[in-house]
């Protein structure tokens, strides 16, 4: 386990513990991810998001009637929570247990229709590049990326990359992007890749 990985299995400060992850009054992150999702997504589809923590998200999508929800997660404790907090959604979902590093490597080609990141890549160390190319393996068509892409380096837990130039090298076209307009999320930047 990297030092990244040891971290985020058991953060010890308070607002990345899986208990805020929980917290209603971030709904509207899940919202904005939803509202993209409409415009790509039919409900059916396999949808993966990878590092979802306690699952709001998915729990969103969940509630929205999305049927097909998938979620890699490093932190098990973050998804004994989820059972607790969202025991519908985590029933009628796929969730592993396990780093992305580890998980999506082992995933089929083209599994997914759809493959979210949101605020997780950027916590990727640069010797994990190589799950980038792993990522746009396993998406059929589209990848949803709501990442902090700034070139600063915060700490040894930020490793922010201009993702465009990642996953356009790596054969997937931008279709649509934007500064995240979600309060707290503004210096993010949301991007809509399509597999080519």
């Amino acid at each position: 386990m990297n030092p990244q990985q040891e971290y985020w299995s058991n953060p010890r400060d308070k607002p990345n513990k899986p208990e805020a992850y929980a917290k209603r009054e971030l709904n509207n992150r899940s919202h904005f991810l939803f509202k993209i999702l409409e415009k790509y997504s039919h409900r059916k589809n396999h949808i993966l998001e990878i590092g979802c923590n306690v699952g709001r998200n998915l729990n969103y999508l969940h509630e929205k009637g999305f049927l097909n929800l998938h979620g890699i997660e490093l932190n098990a404790h973050a998804v004994e929570l989820m059972k607790k907090v969202y025991p519908s959604m985590y029933e009628h979902s796929n969730i592993s247990v396990n780093s992305i590093e580890g998980a999506v490597p082992l995933l089929k080609d083209n599994s997914f229709k759809i493959v979210i990141s949101f605020a997780v890549l950027m916590h990727l160390p640069f010797e994990s590049d190589f799950v980038m190319k792993e990522i746009v393996r396993i998406t059929e068509n589209y990848l949803i990326t709501v990442e902090d892409e700034r070139q600063l380096i915060l700490g040894d837990r930020h490793f922010p990359r201009d993702y465009k130039r990642v996953f356009e090298y790596l054969g997937m076209r931008e279709v649509d992007s934007g500064k995240c307009p979600v309060k707290d999320l503004e210096s993010y930047t949301w991007r809509i890749f399509k597999k080519c």
